[in-house]
């Protein structure tokens, strides 16, 4: 019985898929990208950076984890280092939700990532990503802040 026990509760612990590969794929508050949706089973965690993963994990080239350097709200990489965030700022502003930008030229995160823009929600899950900013940047930050009240989620994309 004990070995049971034993093999029944380790189980318990080895569903990585489950914890670290839940998505929110297809969320009303997650900009969607209109591919086939990345999906983790309960046992394997399969690493994605699509809209609704969580982050995946990066060690960065200083030694840091990418994780480490989310802020405690919406965090914004910018992998290019450069990108013109001011009008995404002052959407996110305009609405009162707190936003971070994290300027980074590390190509271990942007392979890991496979975007030069990756906007994460507080809960460290992909709101957006893209190579440029989005045509449509009020839409992207009303949509992931829960502001709009869309049918279905939107594929925004730049």
């Amino acid at each position: 019985m004990t070995r049971l026990a034993q093999v029944a509760q380790r189980r318990i612990y080895e569903m990585a898929g489950t914890e670290l590969g839940y998505t929110y794929a297809g969320s009303p508050i997650v900009c969607s990208e209109g591919e086939p949706v990345h999906e983790s089973d309960f046992i394997h965690y399969l690493p994605s950076s699509s809209p609704g993963a969580r982050l995946p994990h990066a060690w960065l080239s200083d030694g840091r984890a990418l994780h480490d350097l989310a802020g405690t709200g919406y965090t914004l990489f910018d992998f290019s280092g450069g990108a013109a965030t001011d009008p995404l700022e002052a959407a996110f502003t305009r609405i009162g939700a707190p936003l971070s930008i994290v300027r980074l030229r590390d190509e271990r995160a942007h392979r890991v990532c496979g975007r030069r823009l990756f906007l994460l929600r507080p809960d460290v899950h992909v709101a957006w990503r893209g190579d440029d900013l989005p045509d449509d940047f009020e839409t992207v930050v009303r949509t992931v802040t829960g502001h709009i009240d869309p049918p279905s989620s939107p594929s925004i994309t730049q």
